[in-house]
């Protein structure tokens, strides 16, 4: 067997749950924190409920540097499996953000780190959490858990063009 296919086996193997109270890693610093109060109060957010520009200039310095036009933010609604209990549950929702173009949405995909919270497609779009990266040449394959599967992996590694949005924020 080749070393790739042993490495995703051994991701995609069940593990027992991890113990109650362990820490898990959270999602990054995807908007600037200094900026998000003023920008939910000025309106430009509360008033646009789809497909809003978000501006380029709360974004974490990295990223607003690497960016060619302001991204695209959504709100994101949830379906009731409890795979994401706690964070993320039918009674909230998650605001997601994509390129404005396949150049910055690759730039976009390209900052996603273990622990980030993303929306993929295969057949149906599923909200999970970064579990781990596999590097593979010039693209990488993302491995997905959601926080409330008991350590059982998403049963396919995602593919960079299959995310189709970052998670932000999570509302409730």
């Amino acid at each position: 067997m080749c070393k790739l296919t042993d490495a995703i086996k051994s991701i995609i193997s069940p593990k027992p749950p991890e113990p109650p109270g362990m820490e898990r890693p959270s999602p990054g610093n995807w908007i600037r924190n200094d900026l998000l109060a003023e920008y939910l109060l000025d309106g430009y957010y509360r008033d646009k409920l789809f497909q809003l520009r978000l501006k380029k200039e709360l974004m974490a310095s990295e990223l607003a540097d690497v960016l060619t036009a302001d991204p695209y933010a959504t709100p994101l609604s949830v379906t009731d499996t409890g795979s994401m209990d706690p964070i993320i549950d039918i009674e909230g929702n998650a605001v997601g953000i994509w390129g404005a173009n396949d150049e910055d949405h690759g730039r976009l995909v390209d900052h996603l780190g273990i622990g980030d919270i993303a929306v993929y497609q295969i057949t149906n779009l599923v909200m999970h959490r970064i579990k781990s990266i596999i590097l593979g040449g010039a693209s990488r394959g993302f491995v997905f858990l959601g926080d409330n599967n008991q350590g059982i992996v998403d049963p396919v590694v995602v593919s960079e063009s299959q995310i189709k949005y970052i998670v932000i924020q999570a509302t409730y």
